[in-house]
């Protein structure tokens, strides 16, 4: 079985390599996973490719895997995945075959074309933005995390407070979700203006995050500085949605 990389590279994916740790959310497009590759954590997401939606009439592509896994394609050659603010990308498996990983997989076994999966940091500690209040500081964070997530050409298309996550150990916030976001590689994808969105979904973050309690009150100085990865280059990760 072979696994592509963010830089092009194929290399062998061993299923007897893998351990599957535990089921972390179901749904009728994905099922992930927590699972193990050689010792280390991962998230595996797996997607059901049964019927392919394809395009909508203004350009968006409606298929979930592509939209996912494209969109951490862009974020990892563009460095975003480094900057901490996104989970690291470590590749995609496609034509996946379930039968392999049972009874991991049993939830793909009736479909009719195998699946398609992303690799992804494991994100240890991790808590759901909105689980308890956050402080006005880390909501900023948020926010111009998102905008270093535009900087790649990436629209999150769904850019709720829910979509975030806090890695308590690092201090992180962690966008996640990007399976119905757009990728532009100029100013225009179909009848969709890249700065028109860019502006609208930050707009629309911003007002949903000040419906959730604020933490303490805003610190004098500086804002909190981006956060760089702690991952070495020889770390390897598994995980998909």
């Amino acid at each position: 079985m072979k696994t592509y990389n963010p830089s092009g590279i194929t290399l062998d994916f061993e299923p007897s390599h893998v351990h599957f740790i535990e089921p972390l959310k179901s749904s009728e497009t994905s099922e992930i996973f927590h699972i193990s590759y050689d010792g280390q954590s991962y998230f595996l997401k797996v997607f059901h490719m049964d019927d392919d939606p394809g395009f909508s009439p203004d350009g968006r592509d409606l298929s979930r895997y592509r939209c996912e896994s494209q969109a951490y394609l862009a974020l990892s050659r563009h460095g975003t995945c480094d900057m901490g603010i996104v989970p690291q990308f470590y590749g995609v498996l496609e034509n996946l075959d379930p039968s392999v990983f049972e009874p991991n997989l049993e939830a793909f076994n009736e479909d009719k074309v195998h699946p398609c999966a992303i690799i992804l940091e494991y994100l240890h500690d991790a808590s759901v933005f909105t689980s308890e209040p956050r402080s006005v500081e880390l909501r900023q964070y948020a926010k111009d995390a998102l905008n270093q997530i535009h900087q790649a050409g990436v629209i999150h298309n769904d850019p709720h407070p829910t979509r975030n996550l806090v890695v308590a150990s690092g201090g992180r916030v962690v966008w996640v979700d990007f399976d119905t976001s757009i990728v532009f590689s100029g100013a225009r994808r179909g009848e969709l203006d890249f700065n028109e969105e860019a502006c609208d979904e930050l707009k629309y973050f911003e007002s949903c995050a000040r419906r959730f309690p604020v933490k303490g009150t805003p610190l004098q100085g500086n804002k909190m500085p981006m956060p760089q990865s702690h991952l070495s280059s020889s770390t390897v990760a598994l995980i998909g949605e």
